[in-house]
């Protein structure tokens, strides 16, 4: 920072140098010519010749190697020559007044004691960066003239003086002024380079980010289309065509989970992600977070376990789901980089100032994390991978948004997290979360769901599917079917209405952006038609998220919000909240719907 004003000092004195030598030469012209009245040429002659000698310093700094800008020691050596040349500048009018002005009378004296106050305020313009190169230029001046204008208190009672006075003063603001002006504009374009250097890493960030993620698809969308040309295309075993399957449910699943983070990533930059605030079970939340983890793991040697302390309550009052996305981040992170070993998400409760917080640490043994890269390791594109640590598995990949995320969700939570980690020693995330505690056994929809889950099923449920996607169509219908549901299709908006009109469905799963007519204008002539067709469950089925989206959707009347692509156990818990359900002992009833949840 000294170094970085001190250039900025250099260049703006350097800048002004041109000024200084005309208005120093000027000044002397001026001075002499006011003189020549009380003094002969002679006596005069020297104030020029050698205010010519003391121009030398500034005309060899404009002329000389100094205007090459390339030494690193180029402003210091300007400083250098500008309050030299300021100090021998300040003792020539100093002494110039001491030699002339005790012989000149009063209106002499007045006029030139001015203009020295109009000399001290161009001095304040030139070396408005250099305050103390003005102090050595106008201070013997702003001194003696002062002293000159007292002595004349005799003749007009004190009111040059207080003249005088007045306009060194307002000079000193000025150059108080001018001074912090240049501090204030060095400040706000150092700011700017700052900014400029952000955007650029940002611009850089986001342009390997976007290669990334163009490799992390092409990969995905390689893996499905290439395992279903095989399957198409060749004669294979039962076993083969389920592995086949599987491998391209995998790389499906792994470009959902891309989709899901470029939405919150959306989300986070409006501002717009929403907390779902409700009791949930910590325990569970950990549980489910160690099975979608272990999938990633891939036959390696690595467990995951937890440790959770007794202190932790039965009940939270949070967003479980955010919590869990959290978790499974840390967790997926540490395993991407592991060959072998442990991770252990160990849990705690405390109060503090009456407030509950939740301590989580996400630990493994694993290859570590170079001090540097913990400093960027939470900015957005910033990828795990790229993180060249010894021991660390090759050819791990990443898109460089689950840290950044779950910073922003822990943030957004008034939570904290840090990271402590040493190369080779494996790495310790830590997460505060201020989370009540709460006594409510089960939150309504916890029992509400459950209960529908152990409820038998009518083996005749009638459910309308709305989409203009065949694909989406064929792969709904299949999933019903599966659930032993009557499906019936529509293509358009226009076909559901009809439909409706003319049998009242159990459920109807509508699309919501469809040609003809769309999800939200059926849904109001359904509700229009008269009951119980009036009155049918809809449940939009989309792939719209935004708050703005569903509001418009809830608002049209559909029931509920369901996104795309929709799993089975979606599907079946779906049947279980919206249709009316068998009573026990119903002879048409069938086993309950949790068989195919698990």
């Amino acid at each position: 920072m000294p170094q970085e004003i001190a250039r900025a000092q250099a260049h703006n004195a350097y800048r002004q140098m041109p000024l200084g030598v005309f208005g120093n030469g000027g000044a002397c012209l001026i001075t002499v010519a006011i003189l020549h009245d009380t003094f002969t040429w002679s006596e005069l002659i020297y104030l020029p010749i050698v205010m010519g000698v003391l121009q030398f310093i500034p005309v060899s700094m404009l002329l000389g190697r100094l205007r090459h800008r390339t030494d690193p020691q180029w402003a210091a050596k300007v400083l250098r020559r500008v309050v030299a040349d300021s100090g021998m500048l300040g003792m020539f009018w100093a002494c110039a007044m001491i030699g002339y002005l005790p012989y000149t009378d009063h209106e002499t004296k007045r006029l030139l004691l001015v203009c020295s106050c109009f000399l001290g305020a161009g001095a304040a313009g030139v070396l408005q960066a250099v305050p103390r190169a003005f102090a050595l230029y106008a201070g013997p001046m702003y001194a003696i003239g002062l002293y000159f204008a007292i002595n004349e208190w005799t003749v007009d009672g004190g009111i040059l003086a207080g003249m005088i006075a007045m306009m060194q003063i307002a000079v000193l603001w000025m150059l108080w002024i001018n001074h912090s002006n240049f501090l204030e504009l060095l400040s706000r374009n150092r700011k700017l380079d700052e900014l400029r250097r952000e955007a650029e890493a940002a611009r850089l960030a986001e342009t390997a980010f976007v290669e990334n993620l163009n490799h992390e698809i092409r990969n995905a969308v390689s893996g499905v289309v290439g395992y279903f040309d095989i399957a198409l295309e060749s004669r294979l075993s039962e076993h083969e065509q389920l592995t086949l399957m599987t491998r391209a449910r995998d790389a499906s699943s792994m470009l959902l989970t891309l989709l899901s983070d470029l939405l919150d990533v959306a989300r986070l930059n409006a501002g717009r992600v929403p907390l779902t605030i409700q009791p949930f079970d910590l325990r569970e939340v950990v549980r489910l977070s160690i099975v979608s983890t272990s999938a990633a793991i891939r036959r390696r040697p690595i467990s995951v376990v937890c440790a959770i302390d007794d202190s932790v309550p039965s009940w939270l009052d949070g967003d479980a789901g955010r919590v869990r996305q959290i978790i499974v981040n840390l967790v997926s992170n540490a395993i991407k980089v592991m060959q072998r070993g442990t991770v252990v998400i160990q849990a705690s409760y405390r109060k503090e100032n009456g407030q509950g917080w939740l301590d989580v640490a996400v630990i493994d043994d694993g290859p570590g994390i170079p001090h540097a890269q913990q400093q960027v390791m939470f900015e957005r594109f910033s990828r795990l991978s790229d993180f060249k640590t010894s021991g660390a598995r090759a050819g791990t990949t990443g898109w460089g948004l689950g840290l950044s995320i779950s910073a922003s969700l822990i943030e957004l939570m008034h939570g904290r997290i840090t990271v402590h980690s040493m190369p080779g020693q494996g790495a310790t995330f830590r997460i505060n979360l201020p989370l009540a505690h709460v006594e409510t056994p089960v939150p309504r929809e916890t029992l509400a769901s459950a209960a529908a889950s152990v409820v038998p099923l009518r083996r005749d449920i009638s459910v309308l599917i709305v989409d203009d996607m065949p694909m989406n169509l064929l792969v709904l219908s299949k999933m019903l079917e599966s659930l032993d549901c009557r499906v019936t299709v529509a293509e358009h908006g226009l076909d559901a209405v009809s439909l409706c009109a003319a049998e009242r469905y159990d459920l109807v799963l509508m699309d919501v952006d469809m040609a003809e007519m769309d999800g939200v204008e059926a849904t109001r002539r359904i509700r229009a038609l008269p009951a119980p067709f009036s009155d049918v469950p809809i449940i939009a089925v989309t792939g719209f998220a935004s708050p703005e989206q569903v509001a418009r959707i809830h608002a049209s009347g559909m029931n509920a919000h369901a996104l795309k692509p929709m799993r089975k156990a979606t599907a079946a818990q779906l049947l279980a909240n919206w249709v009316p359900q068998a009573t026990p002992g119903n002879g048409d009833a069938q086993p309950s719907l949790a068989r195919f949840m698990s």
